[in-house]
């Protein structure tokens, strides 16, 4: 099981309240990346999902940012970062400008 956090805007995909982050608690198989979770996810709900994940690319769309256990992920490193039990995954967009 990972826990999954949706950072607004995105969290307003899963969620009709339109406020706050939203929370997945995501069973995982054995062996699975965040690649192959984030592909059976997007199967699963591609509505919700297809604005973070490109399937055909198997990379987070746009300004989507990862972060796995305190750790940011470039959208390059979702295959081989394998998951576990109790992993830790944060969605959400990074915003820059001055």
């Amino acid at each position: 099981m990972v826990k999954i956090e949706l950072y607004p805007p995105l969290s307003f995909r899963f969620t009709s309240k339109k406020v706050g982050t939203f929370v997945l608690d995501i069973e995982i198989n054995r062996g699975e990346t965040l690649s192959d979770l984030l592909l059976r996810l997007t199967r699963e709900n591609r509505e919700a999902w297809e604005n973070l994940f490109n399937i055909k690319t198997g990379r987070m769309k746009g300004p989507v940012r990862t972060v796995v256990n305190g750790t940011a992920l470039p959208s390059s490193a979702l295959e081989e970062t394998k998951l576990s039990d109790n992993d830790h995954i944060v969605f959400m967009i990074i915003i820059g400008g001055g």
